[in-house]
């Protein structure tokens, strides 16, 4: 894993035609050369649940099967609306033990500095770790990987937004997170 600065990320996102004023891809963006969008079929659904998720590591390791066998995945703290709590002297519960990660992967920056983690392809683990972390510290983060199959936005209002090319994909999830406790919510928000 290497962290990644906003622009950096921005980058990535658009390696995948990912609009990061769009970061659900809802609309096209323009290419030189003549290629899908990230996910042209658009089949969306929003997962609510309750603060301190205690399925937490395996809906992550579900909503990281989502993406499929990927080259490369990113996952983007765009937001914190808590604050990066990890710099403090003594970092509250998570946020401790989201230092010492970081740490371990050799990264010295600040999580507004470097709010983005890059995967390689053997590190699908380690994206269901960081998955854990950004839902139980409360980010605003999105997930997407190369080759496109799937994006997930997540938020601190307790919510999980997943999009991705097949809806039997969708179909599968949705079963398997609704019996890990999640609601599936009739109204997909719009982001944007």
């Amino acid at each position: 894993m290497e962290c990644l600065t906003r622009p950096e990320c921005v980058d990535y996102a658009w390696k995948v035609r990912l609009d990061s004023d769009d970061l659900l891809g809802r609309r096209r963006r323009a290419a030189g050369r003549k290629r899908a969008a990230i996910l042209d079929s658009k089949h969306t659904a929003t997962f609510i649940y309750e603060s301190l998720l205690k399925q937490s590591a395996a809906v992550c390791q579900l909503l990281t099967e989502c993406l499929g066998d990927f080259t490369w995945a990113v996952l983007w703290a765009y937001e914190l609306p808590f604050g990066d709590r990890s710099t403090e002297a003594e970092p509250p519960g998570g946020w401790g033990r989201y230092a010492s990660w970081r740490q371990a992967a050799g990264e010295s920056r600040r999580l507004y500095d470097a709010p983005g983690h890059l995967f390689a392809a053997g590190e699908r683990s380690a994206v269901a770790e960081a998955l854990v972390f950004a839902i139980r510290l409360g980010w605003d983060a999105v997930l997407f990987g190369s080759p496109p199959r799937a994006v997930i936005r997540l938020s601190h209002d307790d919510d999980i937004d997943i999009m991705a090319r097949s809806a039997k994909e969708i179909s599968r999830v949705t079963d398997a997170l609704v019996r890990l406790g999640l609601s599936k919510s009739k109204f997909a928000r719009r982001m944007g």
